[in-house]
């Protein structure tokens, strides 16, 4: 082991959560994570942990701040709404899980745009993208992103997480495997699950006695999720969208604070989309605060963004 520079344990108790399926956390019997692998069932128990942790440890007056990266910004909102007894003073979002003007006005007309407009709108989303104006007028303005990952630099693949990744095309495809899983900057190898050893080994330096392998991302576990809020009125369950939690939970907590990091390079969760999400709700701005870093969908990847990341963080806490 090595001094790390970037640690923020000189400022805080870091917990480390791994959901069910995740690190070393693993189901008791097939089929047993099934209860956790929702909304629902993540923030309840997730919940509970955070009570058990602070209350054994004495910690239940300490200012909590609760950090949540990509699926789990969006998870972050449901749960930071159940803890307004706790003293939560903010919440992370890194790389959290948009279109304006004649764009969406011409997504909106589809097939009724007339010739010429489809036209404008196709040179100017080309000059955007980079992709053929005849390409875009024929997909009817509308690029699946996939096909732009595939299409963009002929013959490679350029990475959805991080977009200054790239690959080959594979020659030869996989039905039963989705296009989005050989996105290079996942580093699956083909496969559903990685894993870390140094990760794990760094754990059992310290004391951990969790056995098998620490598992760093399983897509496996990602297609079994069910993401509805299971809400009770039927519509906000048609939307994925914790922004409304996020308004309870500012409405509940006066001094608590949203801090989002976001990647110029993250194709998937693009630095507008967090801004277009707070602005169309019912969270005060003035407690929002935007930042964003040269890198990919994990901004700690990149070791000067992740300086700048924990500068901004620190800076956060010292000032409440």
């Amino acid at each position: 082991m090595v001094p790390n520079p970037d640690t923020l344990l000189d400022i805080a108790n870091l917990v480390m959560i791994n959901p069910v399926g995740t690190g070393f956390s693993r189901e008791l019997y097939p089929g047993g994570g099934q209860t956790f692998w929702s909304v629902q069932g993540h923030v309840e128990s997730v919940e509970r942990l955070i009570r058990t942790w602070l209350a054994d440890y004495g910690r239940s007056g300490s200012l909590i701040y609760i950090a949540g990266k990509s699926y789990g910004g969006y998870l972050a909102g449901f749960l930071a709404s159940t803890l307004s007894d706790l003293d939560v003073r903010g919440v992370f979002l890194l790389s959290p899980g948009i279109a304006l003007s004649d764009y969406v006005t011409a997504l909106h007309k589809r097939s009724g745009l007339p010739p010429a407009d489809q036209d404008r709108v196709a040179q100017h989303v080309s000059k955007i993208i980079g992709l053929p104006i005849s390409f875009i007028a024929d997909a009817n303005l509308r690029v699946n992103s996939q096909t732009f990952l595939e299409k963009l630099v002929p013959g490679t693949i350029v990475g959805r997480l991080d977009s200054r990744a790239a690959g080959n095309v594979p020659t030869v495809k996989d039905p039963a495997r989705d296009a989005a899983q050989d996105d290079p900057s996942l580093g699956l190898e083909g496969g559903n699950v990685r894993i870390s050893k140094p990760v794990a080994d760094h754990f059992r330096e310290m004391g951990a006695k969790a056995p098998g392998d620490y598992i760093v991302l399983t897509l496996d576990l990602n297609f079994r999720w069910d993401w509805r809020p299971h809400a009770t009125s039927w519509d906000a369950n048609l939307a994925l969208d914790a922004a409304p939690a996020y308004a309870c939970f500012t409405a509940a907590l006066l001094k608590a604070h949203i801090v989002i990091a976001a990647a110029h390079n993250d194709f998937p969760v693009t630095p507008t989309l967090a801004p277009y999400s707070f602005a169309h709700s019912c969270v005060p701005l003035d407690r929002v605060d935007f930042s964003y870093y040269d890198a990919g969908h994990t901004i700690s990847d990149d070791p000067a963004a992740r300086k700048l990341l924990v500068c901004d963080i620190r800076s956060f806490i010292g000032g409440q």
